[in-house]
């Protein structure tokens, strides 16, 4: 693996080839609380005895999805009858994959339930810093004097990189034209230019500088950013 979810990426790229899909099993099982979970278990061991069957690799990974729908399908239908839900949400990074979205979008849809999907924030870590950037933008409101607080959620791009002595790993960062000094303890492998999300400041999450900069745009579109002003626009007032 070379980057960040290309075991899933190249699994969806193999199921979309196949031409028609292998059977596995995910059936649910009691899980705490007595509510329904899905038994993974047999998901791998049906794919392991499958694979040394020889069956062709794409059906597999076709069938798996189709497992994967099914079960989430099923549970989330049955949740929403016993709690009289008629509306649900598919978000988080899983949902980046199309087969999954496409086939719990038609399941549940045939259930006659509502399904929201992302549009204009992504289902990605960007979508997840806008949530961030929501909560802590009402925070700084709070605050009466003048003091500035750093937005939670806003992508960094770092610019300068460094090691301590004592085995900190540290690094300049550039959120949205305010720089701060961060720790990549966590992260050691960020290097200049890459973007990533801090918390109590530690870089926890690599974003793309696709999702980095649809979450600064988004950010300033709805007033949690200010919007650059063109060069030469404070001299003109």
């Amino acid at each position: 693996m070379t980057y960040e979810a290309q075991a899933a990426i190249e699994f969806e790229a193999l199921a979309r080839t196949a031409s028609t899909p292998y059977a596995v099993s995910l059936p649910t099982v009691p899980g705490p609380a007595s509510l329904p979970v899905l038994d993974t278990v047999t998901l791998v061991r049906d794919v392991v005895r499958a694979l040394q069957r020889a069956v062709d690799r794409a059906r597999i990974a076709r069938g798996v999805h189709d497992a994967l729908c099914e079960g989430m399908s099923g549970l989330t239908v049955d949740l929403a009858h016993r709690h009289d839900v008629t509306t649900v949400g598919l978000t988080g990074g899983a949902f980046q994959n199309a087969l999954l979205r496409r086939g719990l979008r038609e399941r549940l849809a045939a259930a006659d339930l509502a399904v929201l999907e992302h549009r204009v924030v992504p289902c990605t870590d960007g979508g997840l810093s806008l949530g961030q950037a929501v909560g802590a933008g009402r925070i700084r409101g709070q605050h009466d004097d003048g003091r500035s607080v750093m937005c939670l959620g806003v992508p960094g791009r770092i610019t300068r990189t460094w090691s301590e002595d004592d085995g900190r790993l540290l690094a300049d960062a550039d959120f949205a034209g305010e720089t701060r000094t961060i720790r990549l303890n966590y992260l050691p492998d960020l290097t200049v230019g890459d973007f990533t999300i801090v918390h109590a400041g530690y870089a926890l999450t690599r974003l793309t500088p696709e999702d980095a900069a649809e979450t600064i745009r988004t950010m300033r579109e709805v007033g949690l950013l200010p919007t650059p002003q063109p060069a030469g626009a404070e001299d003109e007032t």
